[in-house]
């Protein structure tokens, strides 16, 4: 009988016999399968002025517009440092009902100094596609180099996906709970707990979304 928890490399397999995982891999032995995970290639590259992040409903397309994103080859660029780079990839996800996927940087990204945060259309939080998302999504990175120039090739790899076949997270009703009967609640500022009304704002994958306004003169 099959546990809960992260998909192994064969039942991700089967994701993609079945068709819920599309542009991965092009036969069995197809190295992009990790034990646990499944690798990103990217297609297309576009240069931003700034970093970005879609809002529930909101497709990266419409987004990249907006920004008015420059569109680059893959080959022959040179990526620079300290400037933000959004590349599309090649996967095309749909996940069965209560399966949902984490993101993270391949750890060659991190030896390479990128920083790397995957998008989604319509999900307003980074490295997450959340259960019940009902169509096929494209996981889009957003990249910047960090110490040195670095030049890239069509299909190359610089995240990864995790999927998971059980949502084991707290809910909104364990956190409130547990906010209120612990004896020292989760969320706190100057040692006072913030009051459940002000922090019970959940994002696409349902975490809690917490922000800070820095400007000067904000009290909190």
């Amino acid at each position: 009988m099959k546990g809960f928890g992260a998909v192994s490399d064969g039942m991700m397999r089967e994701l993609i016999t079945n068709g819920n995982i599309l542009g991965v891999m092009d036969a069995p032995t197809d190295t992009h399968i990790n034990p646990a995970s499944f690798d990103l290639s990217i297609t297309k590259a576009y240069r931003l002025e700034y970093s970005i992040l879609p809002k529930r409903g909101q497709s990266v397309k419409k987004l990249l517009e907006k920004a008015r994103a420059k569109r680059v080859p893959l080959q022959d660029t040179t990526f620079e440092p300290e400037v933000t780079y959004c590349f599309k990839t090649s996967a095309r996800i749909l996940l069965p009902p209560g399966y949902y996927a984490h993101f993270n940087p391949k750890s060659s990204s991190g030896r390479d100094a990128w920083l790397i945060r995957t998008i989604i259309d319509g999900v307003d939080v980074y490295d997450a596609l959340p259960s019940g998302m009902g169509e096929f999504v494209t996981p889009w990175l957003l990249a910047r180099p960090t110490k040195m120039p670095i030049e890239m090739s069509p299909g190359e790899t610089l995240a990864q996906a995790r999927i998971f076949n059980k949502d084991t997270r707290f809910s909104a009703g364990e956190l409130l709970h547990i906010h209120e009967t612990e004896h020292e609640p989760f969320l706190l500022i100057d040692g006072k707990p913030i009051p459940w009304k002000k922090i019970r704002t959940f994002t696409s994958d349902r975490s809690v979304g917490v922000s800070l306004d820095l400007r000067p003169g904000t009290q909190i």
